[in-house]
């Protein structure tokens, strides 16, 4: 099942960013092309991945980041829920 970005938070002064997920395709944020969402998966590669926190506490390292097209055009970038 996979989790899709919904919203990025940017820090410039430590270079961190957040990163919120969802778990539905429609909540999910998009860019209009795939360059443009397939370099926001290959920044989070070169970082070594998002640490994904479960509503229980649990974390675990995503790192298997990818692009996907929208129904209403556009494209999601998304990585597998490693909770389930």
């Amino acid at each position: 099942m996979p989790l899709y970005i919904s919203a990025i938070e940017y820090f410039r002064e430590n270079g961190i960013n957040k990163y919120n997920f969802h778990p539905a395709l429609e909540r999910g944020r998009y860019w209009r092309t795939a360059p443009l969402a397939m370099g926001i998966c290959e920044q989070i590669i070169r970082s070594g991945g998002i640490t994904v926190t479960s509503p229980l506490g649990k974390s675990s390292l995503c790192a298997d980041f990818r692009a996907e097209p929208r129904p209403q055009g556009g494209f999601v970038v998304s990585c597998e829920d490693p909770f389930r």
